[in-house]
């Protein structure tokens, strides 16, 4: 039987156990309406602050999170890989189109349940960065790889390179922000456009603070990538990230720089 974290008093549950947030965040929230199986509007709130004062308590999680970095560490330098460290300069959010109770979702590590950025969205951020600097088609895919396209006639490619999840150095501190909807979707049956008469409806999500650290690694997929070749990805990344990486990004968020200058 899987323990049900919002059927546990909450005291009990903030002294005595460490569970992990992602799976808590995902799976187990409480005020859950039994009949849509979702989170009441008014309900959404209580449970976004409960929750970042549960992130704040448990103090086992530091050590699970320097544990997964010492790993994490040792598979770099087994493999010759190499690592960089970026810190946000606004806030962080990923992951909030994620299914959940509350209707706006993240991301956390399976491992430890540390926010994160996905190896697979670091990819596509190289790519992007890459993007930016005219690099090449014919040279992002000998790196990168590239997706088959068979209306070309062409067979995808593997990429030289492995991009690992990106962490944050310690444990974050979370902070909550709102998205206001001044328009209800669901009533564009009725009234396709917004009037003076609509009332916002303030939606609150959970984010990252500013001046979190992240560490992005990476390994070379085979012998024969050079290191010249990673210094050129980093230079792709580093161009992507001033833009802002997961989500918001149009609005600021997200925007990391190399640690050195944001110190």
């Amino acid at each position: 039987m899987i323990a049900r974290y919002d059927a546990l008093p909450a005291g009990l549950l903030r002294r005595d156990r460490s569970p992990h947030l992602g799976l808590v965040f995902e799976r187990f929230p409480s005020l859950i309406d039994p009949q849509t199986v979702k989170m009441a509007e008014d309900a959404r709130s209580k449970w976004l602050g409960d929750f970042v004062v549960l992130a704040e308590e448990t103090a086992m999680r530091k050590q699970r999170l320097a544990d997964v970095h010492r790993r994490l560490d040792a598979v770099v330098a087994d493999r010759r890989g190499q690592k960089r460290t970026f810190t946000a300069v606004e806030r962080f959010a990923t992951g909030l189109g994620n299914p959940n109770a509350a209707d706006i979702g993240f991301s956390f590590d399976a491992a430890c349940g540390v926010p994160c950025l996905a190896g697979s969205a670091v990819k596509g951020l190289v790519r992007e960065g890459a993007r930016l600097v005219d690099a090449g088609r014919t040279r992002v895919a000998a790196l990168l790889g590239e997706a088959p396209s068979p209306m070309d006639g062409l067979d995808g490619t593997r990429g030289k390179l492995v991009f690992l999840d990106a962490l944050p150095t310690a444990w974050p501190a979370l902070e909550i922000d709102i998205i206001t909807r001044h328009h209800d979707a669901e009533g564009v049956a009725r009234q396709a456009i917004p009037l003076d008469a609509d009332q916002p409806n303030p939606v609150p999500f959970l984010t990252v603070a500013p001046g979190t650290a992240f560490v992005f690694r990476l390994l070379p997929g085979s012998d024969e990538v050079d290191q010249g070749a990673i210094s050129e990805v980093w230079n792709w990344l580093t161009n992507a990230l001033d833009f802002g990486a997961g989500a918001k990004t149009a609005v600021g968020y997200g925007r990391m720089v190399p640690k050195a200058e944001a110190s």
